[in-house]
This record gives structure tokens, sequence and C-alpha cells, in this order.
């Protein structure tokens, strides 16, 4: 989960959240290794 943020390069912590409730409103979280 970690590296998936590393990667997408959430600096704001606003948008960080609005894209994890996103994701998971979407059924679409996955974490990557």
């Amino acid at each position: 989960m970690g590296r998936d943020f590393g990667i997408l390069g959430l600096k704001d912590s606003r948008s960080g959240i609005n894209y994890i409730l996103k994701i998971q409103s979407n059924g679409e979280f996955h974490e990557r290794d």
C-alpha cells in the first residue's frame, strides 16, 4: 500500500484521502508488490 502511494506521488493529504475513498468505493483498491 505504501509503495502504491509512493508511485502515485500523493503529496497532499486531502487528495490522498479522496483517492483512497474513491478507489475503495469503486472496489478497485489493490495492493501491489
